[in-house]
């Protein structure tokens, strides 16, 4: 599978937020989808070729101590866990 090199966010729940993607980095399997080397004759849309990409190159450009929105949404929203 081919991968991504992006830049984002280090949030405080830990979760690492993309913003940019620099680059793919091909991968070079005929079974790849993304690939440049993809030998596949049919269409993209019957292709049964790999049509996700791997895991992102993770580049972090900075840090904060806020959540992301799936976070903030899970534990200040409405259902949130009850304050003691």
């Amino acid at each position: 599978m081919c991968n991504a090199r992006t830049q984002g966010i280090q949030k405080g729940c830990g979760h690492y937020v993309a913003i940019k993607t620099i680059e793919v980095i091909d991968c070079g399997r005929p079974n790849c989808r993304h690939s440049a080397h993809h030998a596949c004759g049919r269409s993209r849309s019957a292709c049964a070729c790999a049509k996700y990409y791997g895991p992102d190159v993770e580049e972090i450009v900075r840090t904060e101590t806020a959540w992301c929105d799936h976070c903030s949404s899970w534990y200040e929203g409405k259902g949130a866990p009850r304050k003691r």
